[in-house]
């Protein structure tokens, strides 16, 4: 899609489209804020291989999808993150605005965590911090959840009460008996966590991937080895604009990968990996994307490390020759295999990709012409290398924060938040259970 403007961090998209009209007309209507950023670091090194192409199909699959409502309190459902500790046990993180969020402006919003004891068909909301104010009209990404697989949960978060950078927070909540109880923390005050992924790799060991503004700008990971007691601040990659779209993966805590995205535009608009090394410090390496490229490359991104020690990372490309979802994957953290899993004119917004016992699980957010928002998922049953896309089939309009879980080959989770397609009000947060 055509990017409405790239100054000093904030990208005005259209959002919001109508089905009864043109994609011109389409995009002049509701829009949120997208922030990339602009960034002054210069190339660290460049281990791309060219796009191959992948499947892609239009038509869905024959699937078995599930639906739950999950929330319908009003101006809920934003900036939600899904987790399940097994197929039984899921949980959705989320922030509810206590005003309308499309006037703008940092709103308070509460951060709610809804659990399901029974596959996502009945759940239980729990007001987590009563004081989660952010700003209500931009897709920050500011929500992740995960844990241990067992009873405790960790659930980073952003808090933002004004325009200045003073103002950020990056904020920690952490339950240790299966989300019945909870205690918050914070993490860094100050400049921090509008865009942050965490990964729990045991009950007291968890590492966060967050973006940084202002003097130490750039992408930064927190670690913590005692429960969040203390929290370790190593910057990964630094720069103006540097370090948006992040994801965090890990198997422990010496071998951890982040991606991101760098936004100096015309230098940079590329997308990035780091994995830590045995001393603490980090490589980075450019997955796709080449100085003075006007591709926008890597929004979005996801990553995860497979089984067998593969990394995958999944992201948007708008490129001269269209707009791809594409899943990129390494064994050796220098050559990237890249993937086309599906194309379209808006495509992507939010990807999230994971893998259980060999086959890869990716979810995305895709607007076709002339019709309406879409939650979308795909599998690739042979290390990424074909995909095959189907559609979540909800009746109304899927908004562009999304994500999923997959606990799982036998089920997955899929929390997006909906609208009413005519009016684009009265949003919903729904769970798409996929198989089982």
């Amino acid at each position: 899609m055509n990017r409405l403007s790239l100054l000093c961090g904030f990208l005005l998209v259209a959002l919001v489209l109508a089905a009864q009209v043109t994609m011109a007309a389409e995009r002049e209507a509701l829009t949120l804020r997208r922030p990339v950023g602009v960034s002054m670091q210069g190339l660290i090194w460049q281990g791309a291989g060219a796009p191959r192409q992948a499947t892609a199909g239009d038509d869905s699959p024959a699937m078995s999808v599930n639906l739950s409502t999950v929330d319908t309190d009003l101006y809920t459902g934003y900036e939600n993150a899904i987790y399940a500790a097994d197929e039984l046990n899921v949980f959705v993180a989320y922030k509810r605005f206590l005003s309308d969020p499309s006037l703008g402006g940092y709103l308070p919003a509460e951060l709610r965590v809804a659990k399901s004891s029974d596959s996502g068909r009945t759940w239980t909301i729990t007001v987590v911090d009563a004081d989660a104010i952010e700003s209500g009209d931009s897709i920050e990404n500011s929500v992740s959840i995960d844990g241990d697989r067992g009873s405790t949960i960790y659930v980073a978060y952003h808090v933002r009460s004004s325009g200045l950078f003073v103002d950020m927070k990056l904020k920690v909540a952490k339950s240790t008996d299966g989300g019945s109880t909870w205690t918050t923390q914070t993490v860094a005050d100050g400049y921090t966590g509008d865009q942050n992924s965490i990964r729990v790799l045991s009950a007291n060991a968890a590492v966060i991937s967050a973006h940084a503004n202002g003097p130490a700008e750039g992408i930064h990971a927190f670690i913590t080895s005692d429960g969040g007691a203390r929290w370790s601040d190593t910057l990964v990659a630094g720069g103006l604009g540097n370090g948006f779209y992040t994801s965090v993966a890990a198997a422990d805590t010496r071998s951890i990968w982040v991606s991101f995205y760098n936004s100096l535009f015309p230098d940079h608009t590329d997308m990035n990996a780091g994995t830590r090394l045995s001393g603490g410090a980090w490589k980075t390496v450019v997955v796709e994307g080449m100085p003075s490229d006007s591709n926008l490359t890597g929004l979005a991104s996801s990553i995860t490390v497979a089984s067998n020690g593969t990394v995958f990372a999944a992201y948007e490309a708008d490129t001269a020759s269209g707009n791809f979802v594409i899943a990129a994957s390494t064994t050796d953290g220098t050559r990237w295999d890249l993937e086309r899993v599906q194309r379209d004119d808006i495509i992507g917004w939010n990807t999230a990709i994971h893998e259980s016992n060999g086959t890869l699980y990716l979810s995305y957010w895709r607007l076709p012409i002339g019709g309406k928002g879409l939650a979308m998922f795909a599998m690739s049953s042979d290390n990424g290398a074909t995909w095959t896309p189907f559609t979540v089939p909800d009746s109304r309009f899927v908004q562009p924060y999304i994500d999923s879980t997959a606990p799982s080959n036998f089920m997955q989770f899929e929390s997006y938040q909906t609208v009413d397609p005519f009016t684009f009000q009265q949003p919903i947060l729904r769970v798409a259970r996929i198989g089982g």
